[in-house]
């Protein structure tokens, strides 16, 4: 299994996977093998076999169609895995295009990779929208059906995606985290630019904009600060969910919407990392202590790379 979310319109588990009896894929081997689509409601017996062509990183539209990742682009399927449409984009890529749906469920957001240069595309299922919104993003997420927030080194970023226009999200950290506790920082923190604050992971869950943040030394220790926020996703400024030790970064999060998380964290000796461990936070952090592990909905881009041999 290369991929998992959860989507609500179909009420199902949307996996990419090697069905029974065909070819795994071997990254190794540079083998892309034969990954399919295929999904289970709860209570069913069996999976169902959606799309046999080659898929990674699906999502589902509100139609009931489906976007999936082809290795050079993607492929829109009608909800009985009849293809509609290709968007190519070059070789195969063994890394998702980070897609996400928009909360109307009618265009997908994902990112086309030109060497270094990671672009944020817009595109439909009928091919009446398909725009490079000419803005380079590291990280990126929905923040309305009309605006997009992304980073891209130097602080948070609204997009207007009808104008193409974006703006700072906030000018300074006061506005960005001034009303959260930051343990051991000076207050004069917070008269320093936003861009001065490393943004790591960022999610919009249940119109709330997750991100994780870390703040450079600026105390006599000169320790740095890892911490997870949240905020409503345009106006005031973010509460402190949870934190790290100075030695620890929060690789990544996914967060709930009752404000639990599950957490990713590592530990460094100096620059090395000497292990990572699983945390958790919020109301289900009991549960999810026990090994579940929540899943991305069509909302919430995936990054990373495929988790194969």
């Amino acid at each position: 299994m290369s991929s998992a979310r959860w989507t609500a319109e179909q009420g199902s588990v949307l996996v990419t996977a090697t069905p029974v009896a065909r070819r795994a894929p071997s990254v190794r081997a540079d083998d892309r093998g034969d990954l399919a689509l295929l999904g289970w409601k709860p209570g069913e017996d069996a999976w169902q076999l959606l799309y046999r062509g080659y898929a990674h990183d699906a999502v589902c539209l509100s139609d009931g169609g489906f976007a999936v990742h082809r290795g050079g682009g993607l492929t829109f399927l009608d909800p009985s895995g009849r293809k509609v449409r290709e968007v190519k984009a070059g070789r195969f890529n063994w890394g998702p295009p980070s897609l996400s749906v928009r909360p109307a469920g009618d265009l997908v957001a994902w990112i086309r990779s030109r060497g270094d240069d990671r672009r944020l595309q817009l595109e439909n299922a009928a091919g009446t929208v398909s725009v490079d919104l000419a803005t380079s993003v590291h990280r990126y997420a929905s923040a309305g059906d009309d605006t997009i927030v992304y980073y891209l080194g130097t602080g948070l970023r609204l997009l207007d995606i009808a104008s193409g226009r974006s703006r700072a999200l906030a000018k300074n950290l006061a506005a960005l985290i001034g009303g959260a506790d930051v343990p051991g920082r000076d207050p004069e923190y917070r008269r320093r630019p936003a861009a001065d604050a490393r943004i790591g992971e960022l999610q919009t869950v249940a119109g709330q904009l997750w991100f994780t943040l870390t703040l450079p030394g600026i105390d006599m220790a000169r320790q740095w600060f890892t911490g997870l926020f949240a905020k409503n996703t345009v106006d005031g400024p973010a509460r402190l969910v949870t934190h790290v030790a100075p030695d620890e970064r929060i690789e990544s999060f996914t967060a709930m919407p009752d404000g639990s998380a599950e957490l990713t964290v590592a530990h460094y000796e100096g620059t090395r990392i000497t292990h990572r461990e699983q945390r958790q936070t919020g109301p289900l952090a009991p549960f999810l202590a026990q090994g579940w592990w929540p899943l991305r909905n069509n909302g919430e881009p995936e990054f990373g790379f495929h988790a194969l041999p």
